[in-house]
């Protein structure tokens, strides 16, 4: 995988949502209307993890395919190739929760 700029498109079975992710060097950075994102990650032979800590910024509109918290984390488990990272995330502070993630590289920063 590359380091760059990426779009992600996130989904549950009912709601969605898009950001673009800054990925280097083991480390993510993002922002949507809500929520920024930041953590880091690990890729290797195709396969990447991450952990992503998530603090939402806009108090007023809560996302129904995010825990109801001010402040959460995401664990992502996902297959690269080439240019594209797809994969789930999963919200340890809501069990049973979970997002189909898809990265597609974009630029270089």
């Amino acid at each position: 995988m590359r380091n760059g700029i990426y779009r992600v498109w996130y989904k549950n079975t009912e709601h969605g949502g898009s950001a673009i992710v800054i990925m280097a060097d083991g480390r993510l950075i993002a922002c949507d209307r809500t929520h920024k994102f930041l953590g880091s990650y690990c890729e290797h032979a195709g396969q990447l993890t991450a952990t992503i800590e998530i603090v939402r910024h806009n108090l007023v509109r809560p996302r129904p395919e995010f825990p109801n918290l001010d402040t959460f984390h995401m664990d992502v488990c996902a297959i690269t190739t080439g240019e594209a990272i797809k994969g789930i995330g999963t919200f340890p502070e809501q069990p049973g929760a979970a997002l189909d993630l898809e990265f597609v590289w974009y630029s270089e920063v």
